[in-house]
């Protein structure tokens, strides 16, 4: 896990950096900062209404009474699409765009579902259901009084 961050926020932002200048050397630095510029408004927009998108389908499903799974992930790869997008850099584009393509997200669910399934049958997933807290916490109502009168049994 490790490797990993140091990749993300390392290696990454180098690899971005060279290519950047490697295409401004290539194109010229006004092209390479139009190009940077206009990946961040174009995918900032196709993000927007895929999301909106993914989510009109999360409420359809519900409505539905249906497990909303597959596009509760579209949902969340289209934001992470979105944010690589805005983020300056060639390789983090090519990803957003990449995870804006349905084909591209359906793999990407069907590997996380594989891994999740592993990670359960290994027994290194762990599962967290978060409730929410009783408002307020420190007040008890045990020392209220019952109301006065009839029982009522509501059939």
């Amino acid at each position: 896990m490790l490797g990993f961050l140091i990749l993300i926020f390392v290696a990454v932002p180098v690899l971005e950096l060279v290519l950047l200048i490697r295409i401004g050397n290539w194109i010229g630095v006004l092209p390479t900062i139009l190009l940077v510029i206009a990946t961040g408004v174009v995918g900032a927009s196709l993000a927007r209404s895929q999301g909106l998108a993914a989510l009109a389908r999360m409420q359809q499903e519900l409505a539905q009474g249906r497990p909303p799974v597959a596009s509760m992930i579209d949902g969340f790869l289209i934001f992470a699409a979105g944010v690589l997008l805005l983020v300056p850099g060639i390789i983090t584009d090519v990803f957003g765009v990449a995870f804006l393509l349905p084909p591209v997200r359906a793999l990407v669910r069907r590997g996380l579902a594989n891994r999740l399934r592993r990670m359960a049958e290994a027994g290194t997933a762990r599962f967290t259901i978060m409730d929410t807290p009783r408002w307020p916490q420190h007040e008890s109502h045990e020392h209220e009084e019952r109301p006065r009168g009839r029982d009522v049994t509501d059939l």
